[in-house]
């Protein structure tokens, strides 16, 4: 039995999780402008003061500026809730604040799915992820054999190296996606050098965007302001929640403008259904929703 029911536009306000790189990398400043840091900030701001009644904004930081571990998975500073402009303000301003450590982005991701398995049922979710620097911070893996994250550093055996964590951060997008919290990824700077890992995570987190790149470039301050925006309509429009418990997603079909869309569990293209019942446009389908 098929939903032939018409869901319309969410009334409930989305929640949707800032989740900003603050590793040493992000003091660096952007050609005749302001730190990478200090850009993030800027846009963050600006995005949450004028959005702050129709989205739920939360923020989190990574590495944790709380506990001092430079490899500190990420931390919600200030919980998801409307009108939370001031709160995220007085989080990122300096005397709280400011770039230091490493890319613990695997466990960060991993932090953000547990702080938004609460959210309830029929509410837009998804995690905004701001990062310039490739994931590393992963004790586990071998610095003899691992592929490098910066390298400067490389050299099989050099007690220098620093791992590039990339298949653990892409299982935790995966994870993201398949609960129906897709991941946004914002490539901040100069990321030539491991594009590739953005991309890949775009698509684990079920968001790659048709073109030369699957994740958002924002290289300087406008383009990172039209991100931030482009994400928004994204989130509002790219997924809804059925009004009844979902036992079999086989159960569910999805029509958009009149064409049907194919249910696709690896999140390219299409839809999928969490087991809560959150419905979630991917790829060309939610470009056709936006």
């Amino acid at each position: 039995v098929c939903a032939t029911s018409s869901v319309p536009p969410s009334t409930v306000a989305p929640v949707v999780l800032l989740t900003l790189d603050r590793s040493g990398s992000m003091a660096e400043p952007e050609p005749g402008g302001p730190t990478r840091w200090d850009a993030v900030v800027n846009a963050t701001n600006a995005l949450v003061s004028t959005h702050e009644d129709e989205m739920a904004f939360g923020l989190m930081l990574f590495p944790s500026p709380r506990n001092g571990d430079v490899c500190g998975a990420g931390e919600v500073i200030v919980g998801a809730n409307v009108h939370n402009a001031a709160p995220i303000a007085n989080a990122l301003s300096p005397q709280w604040t400011g770039p230091s450590g490493g890319t613990p982005t695997a466990e960060t991701l991993l932090a953000a799915g547990a702080a938004l398995a609460n959210v309830p049922k029929g509410t837009p979710a998804a995690v905004v992820l701001a990062t310039d620097g490739a994931p590393n911070c992963n004790a586990n893996l071998d610095t003899s054999t691992c592929a490098c994250a910066d390298p400067t550093t490389c050299g099989a055996g050099s007690a220098e190296a620093i791992c590039l964590d990339n298949d653990d951060t892409i299982t935790a997008a995966q994870q993201l996606a398949a609960a129906g919290i897709p991941t946004y990824v914002i490539g901040l700077a100069d990321t030539s050098g491991f594009s590739w890992v953005l991309d890949d995570l775009a698509a684990a987190g079920g968001t790659a965007k048709a073109g030369q790149f699957g994740f958002y470039p924002a290289g300087d301050a406008a383009a990172l302001g039209a991100a931030l925006n482009d994400v928004r309509v994204r989130v509002e429009r790219c997924q809804r929640t059925l009004a009844d418990d979902v036992t079999d997603a086989v159960d569910v079909s999805v029509n958009l403008n009149g064409d049907a869309l194919t249910r696709d569990p690896t999140h390219h293209d299409g839809f999928d259904v969490s087991s809560d019942g959150r419905v979630t446009l991917f790829g060309a389908a939610c470009d056709k929703a936006v």
